[in-house]
């Protein structure tokens, strides 16, 4: 019955659309109007969605007004609607919803907007394409009138524009599945006739899509003996998807810092910058694999390495959760999903501080789990597990939002408080053995500002209070940016988490075991709303918008499925399944709240406790399906969930390996700029750069062997000088190392670390020295400048 339901079930379907913009009709202050008239193609028009820009994030203030008419000449509104401007994403569609206007076929009307209350400078604008590209319909723009009429609006029309805008009607729910299906089929083959080389991307996503559905569900669950080569072969898949992603994906300022801080400890020396230590650790284990080749692959190796080894680790954790087909589950997960792999190949502090922290977590389990009844390996396991996590600590401090797990499961594990103070006693020593390696070395090598900077005292002064007032709304809005990516990368993860949780949580209840899934509901729910309200229209292809109302049927199919009954682990652990999401990602999100800045590769910190539920929501699932009492039922549940599965994992790998959600360096614009230093740049004489992935590659050196440049432009640093003083050359001894450079390359990073706040630089790279090479690298153009004497 629920699913003859949702079979027909209404839902608003997008119509006619025009995506693409070419300017904006100005802000919309008191007295202006934009507007478009369309020609509905289908009855019950339901919703007219338009294209806003904010200005990059600014502060406005106000609302939208929307108004729905037959035409330009009548006064009589059909449907109205209002929004906030805060409400509204930069160049992202808002969808004013309304009652279905039944006989709509056919018919002409008018739509606008309007900002009664809009003041210059604080309100926002529709963006608009002015080379007309819907023919039914016209623009219309209105500016410095209060009463508008119809006469008015006859001549600001626009013939040759349009506003960006979707129209949607509401349809049963089988009519918009087929109308999907034949979109994404036709999206398949226009994107075919243009570029056919993107058949190779098609059957990427495709085979990293099936070989995981395989693992999951049609590969069976290996016996003890079978179980170290399944987890074998999940760990050379992983390496072969990472080996893949890491030969053509763009690098990133920071992969190139830190590859030349690599470089530079291979030769004795350390590199200006606060790298070591904030990251120690990580450094030298980028050094490790950059002894073998100075390249940028040798390099990411030191990554994909470790992103692939954490599967044996997830493993463990997985099954000590919730069994070993979870274990298993989890594990293929992170060695194939897209999110997992393409946040695995960066040279970043991450994928090793990952590993180390989920290391951690899982001796810890087993220690817990599986006491030996030898006091002394007991004992060593919870040592072990305390300087794991250490270590997780001293590659990125990030790894301490973690704690609120481990004393978790510590209390829930331990049968008495002695118990669990001794065993938190065990874990914190050998913690605290790591970090205070960590300190005293910093401060042996920096002195007291060393300390500190280890510690984190002043990263943590850095935060979000540091930040003008005037420029938090700037700031917000790139931290959104940062986040968006995941939403778009990982929409089979966030189903299968949304689903394990629910799972987890109604093992544990005992009485309304149904209600609990509001909870993963509304958090799914809130995922969706973020989506829809700042993804980008660039990422929407194969029916991504449409794939979150199937994930959405899913879920709740999930909900609905009957349990197994009460769950075969005790409570303690079914508890310890329960809270390692929440409290994983909550205290991520705590310690994100009071960064300057989250930046997208943050995001990879957030995906072992969300695989973890994911790798329990499989089994599970599968179990449910097989307490339907008829076979089809079996057979019609099993294939919608097979179906949204291969479509979330399909468009979500394709996305991640087309779209790249970061990286400013082309690894072709690289090596073409590498092997040009080499051949025009005498050896011996440094480069005064920020790009230091380019004299990493040439084996030059940059000038004053500096790898973290960007503290010379921030407000905060550069006030502090014994801070910048510790870990780079002084102001003025940098600016002297520009005067004495003869080559200078310029990118976005050096013009923000020495253009913006030295003028001395900005003119003398004007007056004192001429282009000779400029390497093309999308918008980051690399320019090598020479002195002229």
């Amino acid at each position: 019955m629920a699913a003859v339901a949702a079979f027909v079930i209404p839902v608003r379907e997008a119509g006619e659309r025009q995506a693409v913009y070419t300017t904006n009709a100005g802000e919309l202050t008191g007295g202006a109007l934009a507007g478009q008239t369309i020609q509905a193609s289908r009855d019950n028009l339901s919703g007219v969605a338009i294209m806003f820009a904010t200005y990059s994030g600014r502060e406005n203030r106000g609302a939208i007004e929307f108004n729905l008419r037959r035409s330009i000449d009548d006064t009589t509104d059909l449907r109205t609607g209002e929004v906030q401007v805060s409400q509204l994403g930069d160049n992202q569609f808002y969808r004013f919803d309304f009652e279905p206007l039944a006989d709509s076929a056919g018919q002409t009307y008018f739509f606008y907007v309007t900002a009664p209350e809009g003041e210059a400078g604080h309100s926002v604008t529709v963006d608009l394409n002015g080379q007309d590209p819907y023919h039914l319909g016209t623009a219309f723009l209105v500016r410095g009138q209060k009463q508008i009429d119809g006469g008015l609006l006859s001549r600001s029309g626009k013939p040759a524009a349009d506003l960006a805008f979707e129209a949607y009607y509401t349809v049963p729910l089988r009519v918009a599945t087929v109308h999907t299906a034949a979109a994404i089929a036709r999206d398949f083959v226009q994107r075919w006739r243009e570029d056919p080389s993107a058949f190779v991307d098609y059957f990427r996503a495709a085979a990293m899509a099936a070989v995981l559905l395989v693992f999951l569900f049609l590969g069976g669950w290996p016996r003890a003996a079978q179980a170290k080569f399944l987890l074998a072969g999940f760990f050379l898949l992983a390496l072969l998807v990472r080996l893949m992603y890491a030969m053509e994906l763009p690098l990133t300022n920071d992969e190139g810092n830190y590859l030349y801080d690599a470089r530079t400890l291979l030769k004795g020396n350390l590199a200006g910058g606060d790298g070591y230590v904030k990251a120690p650790l990580v450094i030298m284990w980028i050094s490790f694999w950059s002894f073998f080749n100075h390249s940028i692959l040798a390099g990411r190796f030191s990554s994909i390495f470790i992103s692939a080894l954490t599967i044996f680790p997830l493993y463990v954790l997985g099954r000590e959760l919730a069994g070993k087909r979870a274990g298993f589950a989890a594990a293929a997960l992170w060695a194939l999903l897209g999110v997992t792999t393409v946040f695995g190949i960066y040279v970043h502090t991450q994928p090793l501080a990952v590993f180390f922290g989920v290391c951690g977590l899982a001796v810890l389990t087993f220690g817990l789990r599986r006491p030996s009844g030898d006091g002394a390996a007991d004992f060593k396991l919870l040592v072990a597990a305390g300087v794991l996590l250490g270590l997780g600590v001293i590659s990125r401090k990030s790894i301490l939002a973690l704690g609120l797990v481990p004393l978790a499961f510590i209390v829930i594990e331990s049968l008495s408080w002695r118990v669990a103070l001794r065993r938190l006693i065990l874990v914190g020593a050998g913690f605290l053995a790591v970090v205070i390696i960590m300190l005293g070395a910093a401060w042996a090598v920096y002195g007291a500002e060393g300390f500190w900077e280890a510690v984190g005292a002043n990263s943590a002064e850095d935060g979000i209070t540091a930040v003008d007032p005037s420029e938090v709304e700037a700031v917000r809005a790139y931290s959104i940016r940062g986040m968006t990516p995941f939403f778009r990368e990982s929409l089979p993860l966030i189903l299968l988490a949304t689903i394990g949780f629910g799972v987890v949580l109604e093992q544990l209840a005992k009485v309304f075991a149904k209600a609990v899934w509001l909870l993963p509901l509304a958090v799914f729910w809130w995922a969706w709303s973020f989506f829809v309200e700042y993804e980008g229209e660039s990422a929407m292809v194969f029916g991504m918008r449409e794939l979150w109302y199937a994930m959405a049927a899913v879920v709740v199919g999930a909900a609905l499925l009957p349990g197994t009954g009460k769950s075969s682990a005790s409570a303690r652990h079914t508890l310890s399944a329960a809270l390692i999401g929440p409290l994983w990602v909550g205290g991520l999100v705590i310690f994100y709240m009071n960064w300057i800045k989250f930046h997208v590769n943050y995001v990879g910190e957030f995906l072992p406790p969300l695989v973890l539920l994911g790798g329990i929501a499989v089994p599970a699932v599968w179990e449910r399906l097989k307490n339907l009492r008829f076979a089809v039922l079996r057979v019609a549940a099993g294939g919608g969930l097979f179906a949204v599965l291969v479509w979330a994992l399909f468009v979500t790998n394709y996305v991640t390996y087309t779209q790249a959600h970061t990286g400013t360096f082309k690894l072709a614009a690289l090596n073409e700029a590498a092997a040009w230093a080499r051949e025009n740049i005498p050896p011996n004489e440094a480069i005064f750069t920020g790009a230091a992935a380019v004299p990493y590659l040439s084996g030059h050196q940059v000038s004053l062997d500096i790898a973290h440049p960007r503290w010379y432009a921030y407000e905060f640093t550069r006030k502090d000088t014994g801070r910048i003083n510790t870990f780079l050359p002084s102001a003025e001894d940098m600016v002297q190392a520009f005067r004495e450079a003869n080559w200078f390359l310029l990118d976005q990073q050096t013009a923000f670390s020495f253009l913006q706040e030295y003028s001395d630089i900005e003119r003398g790279l004007e007056e004192d020295f001429e282009s000779i090479k400029g390497i093309s690298n999308g918008s980051n153009t690399l320019t090598f400048y020479r002195r002229v004497w």
